[in-house]
């Protein structure tokens, strides 16, 4: 009985000790799927963020395109109006001074007088 009773001590040690091989196994094997999780999971974040960071930057673009559409809106109006005035003192000049102004430029402009 008594050799019977080692037997079972020792295949009870030997069980003992693969059940905690196993379990030493699993948390190894589980601690490296959580390295790994937690490597892919870093790398979604910093995906997520410069998905963010692109998205205001876009934004910006886009606000910025705005304001150039305004601003050369607002050019293109200043323009007809001082197209509008060359136009007035063009005609005006002639009426009065008989000075002839030729549709060049309206910085420099060809003049004429006529008698």
């Amino acid at each position: 009985d008594l050799t019977k009773a080692k037997e079972e001590k020792e295949d009870l040690q030997e069980k003992f000790e693969n059940l905690l091989e196993m379990g030493t196994h699993k948390n190894l094997d589980t601690e490296f799927h959580n390295k790994i999780w937690a490597e892919e999971q870093r790398k979604l974040w910093e995906a997520q963020k410069l998905i963010i960071d692109q998205r205001r930057t876009i934004e910006g673009l886009e606000e910025g395109v705005c304001q150039l559409i305004s601003h050369n809106i607002s050019l293109q109006s200043s323009r007809g109006r001082a197209e509008a005035a060359f136009e007035e003192a063009k005609q005006m000049l002639f009426e009065e001074c008989n000075i002839i102004l030729s549709n060049g430029s309206t910085s420099n402009p060809n003049y004429e007088e006529v008698d």
